[in-house]
Order: C-alpha cells, then sequence, then structure tokens
C-alpha cells in the first residue's frame, strides 16, 4: 500500500506524459492526474473527442494530438492559456465554405483566439479544412501556421510577420 501512495504522489507531479501509439480511444485518466503537466504527446491514436478535464491543465505548454480522428477543434482547448505548441495534423477536422458560419464555431471557435493567448505554433495540416476561421486572426502570439495539404480557397489577411506553410 505504501507503494501504491509513493507511485500516485509521483504521477501527480510528472511534467512530460507521451501516450503516442497506444489506440486510445480515450485519454487515460493517469494522463489527467497532475494540473502542473507541461507537456502531453497523444499522437497516432484513435481519439474522437477530448473529455472536459483538460481544460483545467492550465500550465500545458505543449499538447500533440496529431494523427488521431477529431473532427472539430476540443472546445477544452480554449481554456489553455499557458499552450505554446498545438499539434492537430492529420485528423479529420473540416469545414465547408457552404457552411461556413457554423463551421466556423466548431472549427476554431472565437473564444480560442482569447484563450490560446500564448499559442505559438499552429498545426493543422492534413485536415478537411475548406478555409481558415477568423478566430486564426486573434492568435496574437503565433508565429507558424501549417495548414498544408488540405482544400483551402483562400487565405485570411495576416497582420502579423507569421510564416505560414499552405
Amino acid at each position: 500500500e505504501g507503494h501504491d501512495g509513493l507511485l500516485a504522489f509521483l504521477a501527480s507531479q510528472l511534467l512530460f506524459q507521451d501516450f503516442s501509439h497506444r489506440e486510445l480511444f480515450m485519454i487515460p485518466h493517469a494522463a489527467l492526474r497532475t494540473t502542473i503537466l507541461q507537456e502531453l504527446r497523444l499522437s497516432y491514436n484513435e481519439l474522437q473527442q477530448l473529455p472536459d478535464e483538460l481544460q483545467d491543465h492550465t500550465c500545458l505548454r505543449l499538447l500533440d494530438l496529431s494523427e488521431n480522428r477529431l473532427a472539430s477543434f476540443p472546445p477544452a482547448l480554449s481554456s489553455l492559456v499557458s499552450l505554446k505548441e498545438l499539434n492537430l495534423s492529420r485528423n479529420k477536422i473540416a469545414n465547408t465554405v457552404i457552411e461556413r458560419k457554423h463551421a466556423e464555431e466548431t472549427c476554431i471557435p472565437p473564444s480560442a483566439g482569447f484563450g490560446l493567448s500564448n499559442l505559438e505554433t499552429l498545426l493543422l495540416n492534413r485536415n478537411h479544412l475548406d478555409f481558415l476561421p477568423d478566430a486564426i486572426l486573434d492568435l496574437q502570439m503565433l508565429r507558424v501556421l501549417d495548414v498544408s495539404a488540405n482544400r483551402l480557397e483562400a487565405l485570411p489577411e495576416l497582420y502579423s510577420p507569421m510564416p505560414i506553410c499552405a
């Protein structure tokens, strides 16, 4: 029993966790045990949604969700105020010009620009985007935006010296 308590304590102190290549359909509770976590890698899994508890992890600086099955921008991400790098590449995030108003809210909600105020790198390559939502323009610290291998018809006019891969 003493070992279990020690293991639980050590798990609560982790700053980095890697759950990549595990064929996960949901994030393990062990990944969310500590709110001081700074880096969480969940790439190459089968995630279709993220738990609301993820929004409590405001110390996260890097979140890798590449190569999953996410169809929209997870709302919990908008609360990750310390996040500097977000990798959502190779998912199923989609929008179309026909449903632009609705899609703008589901792809990247307007609140994301305010919540992700420290985001510097956003990787959205190899999804199913027809356009970039206006919320992208609110990401004031964004320096790298990769939207390559989407079906973008146009790019928004950006006001910062940000390299765009399209």
